[in-house]
């Protein structure tokens, strides 16, 4: 999903409910991407697999 810097600020609750469900949230400031939101549980999975120090 993508939104703008001002849907962030006045749609929170609706991007919680966004990221719960697993999806990813590009956020554009002026037209060009500068952020992108994940679910914390989704970045967690993704470390656990990693091998530490390689």
């Amino acid at each position: 999903m993508t939104v703008s810097a001002k849907d962030l600020r006045f749609n929170i609750s609706m991007l919680f409910d966004v990221l719960s469900k697993g999806e990813e949230i590009l956020i554009t400031y002026r037209g060009k991407a500068k952020a992108k939101l994940i679910s914390y549980n989704n970045l967690k999975e993704e470390k656990s697999d990693a091998i530490f120090g390689l």
